[in-house]
């Protein structure tokens, strides 16, 4: 339903999500600040317009997530999303697009700031987005749900998907980290896959480090050479990293984690 918007989508949003891995500001103020531009003046429907607007507003959130100052900030503007979100009223295609970018942020903020969205509700966003219409970022977060609930098929669906489908961003690492989620919910992982996505994380992407680090501990467990996945994790220096990226949960407190919470990081996509 939504391909032909995706396709418009792409001139801005790729572009925008290569500035967040640069840590780069200015440039993702300029992509969003052109795909809003284009927007305005572009020949679209109503109800396309509303679409398009919906995921320009998530280009938004997710910029102002990235740069907050601090954890308690993020977490603010996640709970705030939602709220927003939850009360918008729209047409056929954007009712498609705000399910997407629904479940998208919502996996998101369970990941990262421990704010639970339950499986039912993942099952309502999942069905009302066509398969041809679940892109890269909505599969990518849900793995990141489902490596933390177990929910192998939730997880399976998201590794079909990255087998099936050609990604706009970062293929062999978001491919190769799915895989390796799936194989360590089967009790099943390699060690070689493993090591594999360890060198394909150098340079780390924002936040992989502590996702990384807590990977290769369930894969110690499981007897898949944790050891020298450890050590390759030193000696690339994602440990340090995983300690500086690391930050206290919203609050201050400790917080409770959900069933299987421990097992996965988010990485900002």
């Amino acid at each position: 339903m939504i391909q032909h918007l995706d396709n418009w989508l792409a001139q801005y949003r790729t572009p925008f999500w290569e500035a967040i891995y640069l840590d780069n500001n200015a440039a993702c103020q300029a992509s969003l600040q052109q795909a809003r531009d284009a927007l305005a003046n572009a020949p679209f429907s109503e109800d396309e317009r509303q679409a398009l607007g919906v995921y320009v507003d998530f280009m938004q959130y997710q910029l102002k997530h990235y740069f907050a100052a601090n954890a308690m900030q993020r977490a603010e503007l996640a709970r705030g999303q939602i709220v927003s979100i939850s009360m918008a009223s729209r047409g056929p295609l954007a009712t498609v697009m705000e399910a997407r970018c629904s479940l998208t942020q919502r996996c998101w903020a369970h990941a990262m700031h421990g704010i639970g969205i339950p499986r039912g509700h993942v099952d309502r966003f999942f069905g009302q987005v066509p398969e041809e219409d679940r892109d890269h970022q909505l599969m990518n977060y849900l793995s990141f749900w489902a490596f933390a609930m177990r929910d192998l098929d939730y997880m399976e669906q998201s590794y079909r998907y990255f087998l099936l489908v050609p990604v706009e961003f970062m293929v062999d690492f978001s491919r190769q980290r799915v895989k390796v989620m799936q194989a360590a919910l089967r009790l099943e992982l390699e060690r070689h896959d493993l090591l594999r996505l360890i060198e394909l994380m150098h340079p780390p992407p924002t936040d992989a480090a502590p996702y990384a680090c807590r990977l290769v501990r369930e894969a110690a467990a499981a007897g898949a050479g944790g050891k020298e996945a450890d050590q390759r994790i030193n000696d690339r220096g994602l440990r340090a990293e995983a300690q500086r990226t690391a930050g206290p949960p919203a609050g201050g407190a400790a917080a409770q984690p959900e069933p299987g919470e421990d097992l996965a990081e988010l990485l900002v996509e």
